[in-house]
């Protein structure tokens, strides 16, 4: 205990952080502002997930359009390799459309 008083004596003027805080907040208080930081902070982390789906957003809109391409020619090549009978039907399907257009076209500039 003597050392402790001599300690206190040489210490400087001002706060010791290093001591325990004897200003205590009650217990109901201690609970409702831990509540508080815990709110705080996840209203912040929401946040920060908005900005961030925010800038994911315009990364997907200013990306070059190639990129756009390359990503749908991968999804059509596994599109195929999962489905290649229902990927054969589309084909067959959009080639008969092609087809009646361009015919249509061809001979409506005839008449």
């Amino acid at each position: 205990m003597d050392n402790e008083k001599e300690l206190q004596s040489q210490a400087p003027t001002g706060k010791n952080y290093a001591q325990p805080s004897h200003d205590e907040l009650p217990h109901a208080l201690a609970s409702a502002s831990i509540r508080e930081s815990v709110q705080e902070g996840l209203r912040q982390a929401k946040e920060r997930a908005y900005a961030q789906d925010a800038v994911n957003a315009a990364g997907r809109k200013i990306r070059p359009p190639g990129s756009f391409f390359e990503g749908l020619r991968w999804e059509g090549q596994h599109y195929v390799s999962d489905q290649p009978v229902r990927a054969a039907l589309v084909a067959a399907a959009g080639g008969a459309v092609l087809t009646a257009l361009l015919i249509a076209f061809v001979r409506g500039g005839r008449r």
